[in-house]
């Protein structure tokens, strides 16, 4: 199960610099290249988060 959250978190950060290269390039815009990065960065964040709750979760469980 932990490994597939490392996969999501990577492919999020892969949705993060696809999208912001592809909005940025095809507008040419700054605010393109924000609104690119948004959704892989959120991605990133939850399952950042994810992950670190699940290795504090099993620290708890060994005390």
């Amino acid at each position: 199960m932990i490994y597939l959250f490392e996969f999501f978190k990577g492919a999020s950060l892969a949705l993060m610099l696809f999208g912001a290269l592809f909005l940025f390039f095809k507008f040419n815009s700054f605010f393109y290249l924000c609104m690119g990065i948004t959704p892989g960065l959120l991605l990133a964040l939850i399952f950042t988060l994810i992950l670190e709750n699940h290795e504090l979760k099993n620290k708890l469980k060994q005390n």
